[in-house]
């Protein structure tokens, strides 16, 4: 009997004392969707009332179970949770109440984050997608529609599968007919920026002709074109709301409508409270755009700043200059108006960089952008000895050529405003191979004879420098006549003295001209050479290089003197 009581007693206590464990579903927050999801969690829990459990069987059990919380959060790479311990009321059966269970186990359930960076096909197929989700941010790119589904006349781009679309990439719809009216529910993405429609998102949609989106969105170049350099030939409308939270739609609208290919309209509300602030930071290619209030054309607009932005009788607007103003018209006896900033000044540009300074060879060109041109209005030049602007006042292109070495500013008066940029001409040598290769090919003065004379040393000075110069190959002999060298396209000039010739030489050389000039050599007081190019500061006759026509070879002025009368002989170009 005793041990039949023994048994008994021993079954009771293990009873009160059992740990009892099981598995249950416990809501979490997932703060990248928005919604509440289940997770399953293994909670364990001990009757703490019973007599015989003491703290070495708890501290027992936990070394069994393992608390390796820690190292699991780190694995999973999640977020930690502050815990909190569920506290009972000394009954048995309130820790299997469902409620309280529940309750508890969403306070202690440890929450994993799921970090997503790939590409999946949308849950309904009909989307290539690329999708992103990190701890602060989350969407997804459209980067084709491959469904087989026919999308409506009126579509309609918002999330898919719960994340907001933050860029439809190019050719991510294409050649889909069924497209008339598009609408895309752009978003914002704080780092990650805006929503974008990419070049030719819609390619070859030739039946969209109306889009329609948040301000903000930016529209790439033909965004929602038929093809490389323009919309579908239906296309007429793209519609902003004008209620988004931005002061740079004016300059979206700009700047999609003339990458866009179409003329550029811009309604403003009968509502002054929707007609804000605007900010244009660029000059768009000097374009001009329209007002229109809520659509439709009116007379008497005006601008508080002409030369910011001049406007029409019936709201045909034009960027000139960075400064404020006002675009205004009475409608009745309501006033509408927007207030636009201008950021920018026009501006020269190459390669799509601004340009400040520009570095030339003496006798080349380069052309430069003009940003921000009205096309009513003419470019006016300020050229100066070293460089100058070879185009027309209309033009939207400036050529600039350099004609001598040194450092010199240009002026080009765009809009009303001067432009100053600095030149800087370097002289661009003229080689000792290439001079070589003109005296071979046009001889020397010991090698011919005209009319039983030899072709004097002038006549073959002069062809060395017209083939520099022209790239004209002459016999010597054609320059040649009995009373003298005729000075073919020519110049002859007389100095009066030595370094004044030589700054004639010199002038000439940083042109990239060789000239002729009349020295001494031995006993002969008359003796024409080349001079092609020059070391040093130029001014000594020592520093000169020389080809000689008397044997066709390189020299330089050292050992030569000054003839008579220091005449110069300069090809014209």
């Amino acid at each position: 009997m005793r041990r039949v009581i023994a048994i008994l007693a021993s079954l009771l206590i293990t009873t009160l004392s059992t740990t009892v464990a099981f598995a249950a579903e416990a809501p979490w927050y997932d703060a990248a969707t928005g919604e509440m999801q289940m997770i399953e969690v293994e909670e364990t829990y001990t009757d703490d009332n019973s007599e015989n459990a003491d703290s070495d069987d708890n501290a027992v059990q936990a070394e069994e179970t393992g608390d390796n919380t820690e190292e699991q959060t780190e694995q999973l790479a999640i977020e930690p949770v502050e815990e909190d311990t569920l506290k009972t009321e000394g009954k048995l059966e309130s820790a299997f109440d469902e409620e309280t269970q529940l309750e508890a186990s969403a306070k202690t359930a440890v929450v994993p984050f799921q970090i997503i960076n790939e590409e999946r096909l949308s849950e309904d197929g009909n989307y290539k997608l690329k999708v992103y989700r990190n701890k602060k941010v989350s969407y997804a790119d459209i980067i084709k529609y491959v469904g087989e589904d026919k999308l409506p006349k009126n579509f309609t781009i918002d999330e898919i599968d719960g994340f907001k679309i933050r860029h439809i990439r190019s050719k991510a719809f294409s050649k889909l007919d069924s497209l008339v009216n598009v609408t895309f529910i752009g978003s914002k993405f704080g780092s990650k920026g805006e929503s974008a429609v990419n070049k030719n998102a819609f390619f070859k949609c030739k039946k969209l002709k109306k889009f329609t989106t948040s301000a903000f969105v930016e529209i790439k170049s033909c965004g929602v074109g038929y093809k490389k350099t323009k919309p579908t030939d239906s296309f007429k409308t793209l519609c902003f709301n004008d209620d988004s939270d931005t002061k740079n739609d004016l300059n979206t609208k700009l700047v999609y409508a003339y990458n866009g290919g179409f003329d550029a309209t811009y309604s403003l509300s009968a509502d002054n409270e929707h007609n804000r602030k605007q900010i244009i930071t660029d000059f768009l290619n000097g374009k001009s755009f329209k007002f229109k209030v809520e659509g439709k054309s009116v007379e008497g607009w005006t601008s508080s700043n002409p030369d910011v932005i001049s406007i029409k009788n019936k709201g045909t607007a034009t960027i000139l200059a960075k400064g404020k103003t006002t675009i205004s018209v009475k409608v009745g006896k309501l006033t509408i108006e927007r207030k636009i900033e201008v950021k920018t000044n026009p501006y020269l540009s190459i390669k799509g960089e601004k340009v400040t300074v520009i570095e030339l060879k003496n006798g080349e060109a380069v052309k430069l952008n003009v940003n921000g041109k009205a096309p009513a209005v003419d470019n006016v030049y300020t050229s100066t000895e070293k460089a100058y602007f070879d185009c027309a006042a209309d033009a939207d292109k400036l050529v600039v050529r350099a004609t001598g070495t040194g450092s010199t500013k240009l002026i080009v008066n765009v809009n009303g405003r001067d432009i100053k940029f600095k030149v800087k001409v370097l002289r661009g040598q003229i080689s000792d191979d290439k001079m070589a290769r003109i005296a071979s090919v046009i001889g020397r003065q010991t090698n011919y004879a005209y009319a039983d004379s030899t072709v004097m040393c002038s006549a073959y000075s002069y062809a060395y420098a017209y083939r520099q110069v022209l790239g004209i190959t002459r016999s010597a002999g054609s320059f040649w006549c009995p009373g003298g060298c005729t000075w073919e396209g020519g110049t002859y000039t007389h100095y009066g003295s030595a370094s004044s010739m030589l700054k004639a030489i010199k002038k000439s050389i940083d042109k990239n001209q060789a000239c002729v000039g009349l020295l001494s050599v031995g006993a002969s007081s008359q003796h024409y050479v080349t001079f092609y190019d020059y070391t040093g500061n130029g001014t000594s006759l020592s520093d000169f290089k020389i080809l000689d026509p008397w044997d066709g070879n390189l020299t330089t002025g050292y050992g030569y003197g000054y003839s008579y009368g220091y005449h110069v002989v300069t090809v014209n170009t």
